[in-house]
């Protein structure tokens, strides 16, 4: 997170270097709350939420899927509204699928 706006990173397979910084597909300002999730199949969730960094506000949940190379794969979504002050989190399935945790509504 910087200046408002998120990324996820990686290291390159065999690397413990850090040099790809994917941003967001919109890259709007008041980015906040970032998380990424990798599944076996090479691609990745990004989570975030976009709305002012407070916990009396309120924020949007976002997501994209990347490939893991930083590459938009053009899914993305909303989930909907929730505290700014919560973070929504994200894990990979035994199935491969993403699954989402948040008390967006």
């Amino acid at each position: 997170m910087s200046r408002h706006c998120v990324y996820w990173s990686a290291p390159a397979p065999g690397d413990s270097t850090f040099k790809l910084h994917v941003a967001t597909p919109a890259n709007e300002q008041d980015e906040i709350y970032p998380s990424a999730v990798a599944n076996r199949k090479g691609e990745v969730l990004f989570l975030w939420q976009v709305g002012p960094m407070s916990v009396t506000a309120r924020a949007t949940v976002k997501w994209a899927v990347c490939r893991r190379d930083g590459t938009f794969t053009g899914r993305q979504g909303t989930i909907g509204v929730s505290d700014s002050g919560t973070k929504a989190t994200a894990f990979a399935g035994m199935d491969e699928n993403f699954y989402i945790i948040t008390t967006a509504k």
